[in-house]
């Protein structure tokens, strides 16, 4: 049956369909992952065995499908596939697939393999386990978050920090995100720089105020490629910060 078919059975939303194209193996890999996208769109939890299914076969473009499709329908079943999907994936794009998925189902029995995934060595890995972690927001996840912020990619710091900025945070945070704030612009971006000092602003800790002041005011460049008006005036969300610090402790 042609791609053309299976665009078709989308219109209709025949979830029926679409998963019998999904599964027929006589067809192309670009219809098969026609059908898994379609799937994800219609969001028809009955054909989640299927996209499982799909995620773990031969072709690693129909399991990225899959795993995003997965991610789109939010079925909690689906974890565990997406869990091992994650963790044996036979490509990088199936692994970043699965880990965007989780952090969209938001199920807490993901979070430690991607706890785990932190220590990878590839960093697009650990990257996508921050980014993961930072939307299912459960708390176990904040000791690895912050031992993260240690780490030697720009992308990853900037990935933890990020996820970091959506938990509830206290004085515990405050000693590793000042050491990561002190290392700018040896180890992290301007834009990272910013997100800190909001966060420190959000903890309200008196121990922050130093180095926030130290900032003083101005711009800090952003990444080399962000245009002029990307940058952050990271000075003045500094004393924005130390404001709000001060606030807290009167």
């Amino acid at each position: 049956m042609a791609k053309r078919s299976v665009a078709m059975i989308a219109d209709r939303k025949d979830v029926q369909g679409l998963i019998e194209a999904l599964k027929d193996k006589d067809r192309k890999g670009l219809a098969r992952m026609d059908a898994a996208q379609a799937l994800g769109k219609i969001r028809d939890k009955s054909a989640v065995p299927a996209l499982i299914e799909a995620l773990k076969g031969r072709s690693l473009d129909v399991q990225v499908a899959a795993a995003r499709a997965l991610g789109e329908i939010r079925d909690k079943s689906a974890v565990p596939a997406l869990i091992e999907a994650f963790i044996k994936g036979r490509s990088l794009g199936v692994q970043i697939a699965a880990s965007e998925s989780l952090g969209k189902i938001r199920d807490k029995s993901a979070v430690e393999a991607l706890v785990q995934a932190l220590k990878n060595q590839l960093p697009q890995v650990r990257v996508a386990a921050s980014e993961s972690l930072g939307e299912i927001r459960n708390e176990l996840a904040v000791p690895a978050l912050l031992e993260l912020l240690g780490d030697v990619d720009g992308h990853v710091i900037n990935a933890a920090v990020s996820a970091l900025s959506k938990f509830k945070l206290d004085g515990r945070a405050v000693e590793p995100l000042v050491k990561t704030l002190n290392s700018y612009p040896e180890r992290v971006w301007g834009i990272t720089v910013a997100q800190i000092v909001v966060i420190l602003g959000k903890i309200g800790d008196e121990r922050a105020v130093e180095p926030l002041a130290k900032l003083g005011l101005g711009c800090i460049p952003d990444l080399p490629w962000s245009r002029a008006d990307d940058y952050t005036d990271v000075g003045a969300l500094a004393q924005e910060a130390i404001v709000a610090i001060r606030a807290r402790s009167d």
